[in-house]
């Protein structure tokens, strides 16, 4: 039950900063317009990578403080202080070494106009200290997550979503669209959000005193985090690495014709990301033999429940771009949405075995596993986007994810592919695929094929559930009654 909770105390942290952006993307394009979002869109890309400079420590200290749940208070203390001292000091390393990288490819790599280069340039102090609160954020996630207070955690990182999306627009719209209103008015959000964070773990710890860095807590944070940086530096890459080559070879307009439906389709790992967070303290603390089964019934649950949503967003991905935005951008927007869906579904089936593998203190086959995708992704990406554009890259993100998924399913020894539900659920996705590229949506009858590919997914995803999680779900009130009796 305390699993079941905590993944709705994460669906609902995660969905409702969804509804505040599809709030204000409108807002922002018509007042800053495509090109500074565009690069706006970058910049964030390019603070999310440097928090690889965390070093694994935010992942090594959940880790570490859910093994610990039922030992003194004063051993979860010295691991607190310790990673958050690590990560304050490697942030601001971080943020000093961010300043020259991103002054150089801002200047010379980015193709954008010239006033809003200097726009960007202008702004960069603001960068580094974007960084530490990155950092610093990440060990305070972990420590809160480690404690099983998700509650707390999404609630305060809820309203701080909020903040950051409304403050930096209201700044443009009261002292004008350039970047060097936007930039600092959202940092300024991000440090607002930090002190809460911070007083919630000093309690939920509970940490005491600020104490010292000890070597032995350092030697086991970095033994289990270095791994884990490796993952968390090429991760952030291989996810940024398509709007980087899009600016590049392409321009900045066309990173926010990709970069729009991407935002939106990543939301489909809310779902994956909400149950392994809420899973892995569980599995880190059970014996091998419970965290297995955990991981199975979790991944099963997930491969019924990510066919059924990302299928629902497939079929309505072209309806709700030309609403949303217009009919110029839907007929852009939707296949680049439809391919990058699929590898949502894809990557999001990852999300179990790769938390199983690190909660069985084997992060090192995830790290590695990256290694092996860095080439055959570059290539991908690169050979799409010169070939087929947009549609290419997006195709690349796909081929990588699957190779990601398969890797990581056979070293946790979850091999959903030999299931035969994993092969209605993918028959199911290539009709919504067709549906939706291939049928107009001023068709009647593209919402009737559409309408019975999505009964036909619900019934996947019902037939699918563990018999207690079929219980559940509403029903006429006869039918509850006769399922409740003796």
């Amino acid at each position: 039950m305390g699993v079941r909770r905590d993944t709705l105390y994460n669906l609902a942290g995660s969905i409702a900063p969804l509804g505040v952006s599809l709030l204000t993307i409108p807002p922002y394009l018509r007042i800053i317009g495509e090109a500074r979002y565009g690069i706006l869109s970058i910049v964030w890309l390019f603070i999310g990578y440097f928090a690889v400079f965390d070093f694994g420590l935010s992942r090594s200290t959940a880790y570490h403080l859910a093994c610990l749940v039922d030992h003194p208070d004063e051993e979860r203390s010295r691991v607190f202080w310790t990673a958050m001292a690590l990560n304050a000091s490697f942030g601001v390393i971080g943020g000093v070494i961010l300043y020259p990288v991103a002054l150089v490819c801002f200047s010379h790599f980015f193709k954008m106009p010239a006033g809003i280069r200097h726009e960007v340039l202008a702004s960069l102090p603001w960068l580094i200290l974007s960084v530490p609160l990155a950092t610093i954020g990440g060990a305070l996630n972990g420590t809160l997550d480690a404690r099983k207070r998700f509650a707390f955690n999404n609630g305060i990182n809820l309203v701080g979503t909020a903040i950051g999306q409304v403050v930096p627009l209201g700044t443009a719209l009261v002292l004008g669209p350039s970047l060097t209103n936007v930039i600092p008015a959202a940092v300024i959000a991000r440090m607002a959000t930090m002190v809460p964070l911070f007083i919630g773990a000093i309690r939920f710890v509970p940490a005491g005193w600020p104490q010292r860095a000890e070597a032995g807590v350092i030697r086991d944070l970095f033994k289990y985090g270095g791994w884990v940086s490796i993952s968390n530096l090429i991760s952030p890459l291989l996810a940024t690495l398509d709007k980087i080559l899009i600016g590049v070879i392409l321009g900045a307009v066309d990173v926010t014709y990709y970069a729009i439906p991407d935002r939106l389709t990543r939301q489909g790992s809310i779902l994956p990301g909400a149950i392994v967070r809420a899973l892995f303290p569980a599995m880190a603390a059970a014996t091998q033999e419970h965290a297995q089964e955990q991981a199975k019934a979790a991944l099963d649950v997930l491969s019924a429940a990510l066919t059924l949503m990302i299928t629902a967003g497939i079929l309505a991905m072209p309806v709700f771009f030309w609403l949303w935005i217009g009919r110029g951008f839907a007929q852009i927007a939707t296949p680049i949405g439809v391919l990058l869906a699929l590898g949502i579904h894809v990557n999001g089936l990852a999300y179990v075995p790769s938390s199983l593998l690190q909660a069985r203190g084997r992060v090192d086959l995830t790290a590695k596993f990256h290694l092996i995708e860095i080439v055959p992704h570059i290539i991908c990406l690169y050979l799409g986007l010169r070939y087929f554009g947009l549609l290419g890259a997006a195709g690349a993100m796909l081929l990588v994810s699957a190779l990601d998924a398969v890797l990581l399913c056979s070293a946790a020894r979850l091999r959903l592919w030999r299931q035969a539900g994993f092969w209605v659920s993918a028959a199911i996705l290539v009709l919504s695929v067709l549906s939706a590229t291939e049928l107009s949506p001023q068709n009647p009858k593209t919402y009737l094929i559409s309408s019975l590919i999505l009964l036909a997914a619900a019934a996947y995803a019902v037939l699918s559930l563990p018999p207690m999680l079929r219980r559940q779900i509403p029903m006429p009130m006869a039918l509850r009654a006769k399922q409740t009796m003796p």
